[in-house]
């Protein structure tokens, strides 16, 4: 559903901006919900499958929004080295935390 309902904007950002938007939702236990850049969520024994996968064991920032409710910007150590992000917290209508999001 969000690949479908942020598909427009994904693809005028790619146009726009020459690279895909690396946008990516987390759920509040510190697993994967999507990456929107890719057809499929992350590859399993040499298959695309959409899945989730525990990112708690190597981005720290997102556990930090899951734990505080606040955002985090700066500079991480992930699996491909040094990288600046900024990790926003997701809230429904009625303001119960819903996960996290790297714009």
């Amino acid at each position: 559903m969000l690949r479908r309902q942020l598909g427009e904007a994904m693809h005028g950002f790619s146009d726009a901006a020459g690279a895909p938007m690396q946008l990516h939702f987390q759920l509040p236990n510190g697993r994967s919900l999507v990456r929107m850049w890719r057809e499929r969520q992350i590859q399993r024994d040499g298959a695309w499958v959409d899945i989730s996968d525990d990112i708690s064991v190597f981005r720290p920032t997102v556990m930090e929004v899951n734990r505080s409710g606040r955002p985090v910007t700066g500079i991480e150590v992930g699996r491909g080295g040094f990288v600046v992000r900024g990790v926003t917290p997701l809230r429904s209508p009625d303001g119960r935390f819903s996960g996290s999001r790297l714009p």
